[in-house]
């Protein structure tokens, strides 16, 4: 769509984003290589995700418990996607745990907030194993490989092979 067209629509309807495509749209033959370079769909559904679960977990989940919920929908995403991946109960529940406050530190929480913590952390693990899963669906193949690599680290929820 013509630049010129595309500002007045997009300052109507209030929005920046296509504004900023606006300004870096370039036709096909004035592309460089680096502009025709494709950013594999894997890659953008996971960042439109992550955004979107960061702004569910705000308030709720620091940084640390946040990025340790990511890495168990992922792997969990592994186990419903891949044959050769099976969940460890026992280390998806210790693991699992260390996303939530202490015992002590729950229970003082007011009913409400205890109720909107394991909201948050349900919610957001829900939207970031469908984000992992859509993912893997552009690839399965190539998530598979991958997640072998991975399956030697300590700190993952998979059983042994």
């Amino acid at each position: 769509m013509n630049p010129q067209v595309l500002i007045p629509v997009a300052l109507m309807l209030g929005l920046s984003a296509p504004l900023a495509l606006a300004e870096t749209a370039t036709s096909p033959e004035t592309a460089t290589p680096a502009a025709q370079t494709q950013v594999p769909a894997s890659v953008t559904i996971d960042g439109a995700i992550s955004a979107q679960a960061e702004k569910i977990v705000a308030g709720t989940l620091d940084t640390a418990k946040f990025d340790q919920l990511k890495v168990i929908a992922h792997q969990k995403a592994v186990v419903m996607q891949c044959d050769a991946f099976n969940l460890d109960p026992t280390k998806y529940s210790l693991i699992l745990a260390g996303v939530y406050p202490t015992a002590k530190e729950f229970d003082a929480l007011e009913e409400k907030a205890q109720i909107r913590y394991q909201s948050v952390v349900m919610l957001t693990m829900g939207m970031l194993i469908g984000g992992d899963l859509a993912g893997a669906a552009t690839d399965s193949a190539a998530y598979c490989a991958a997640a072998e690599e991975e399956r030697g680290q300590d700190d993952t929820i998979w059983a042994k092979p």
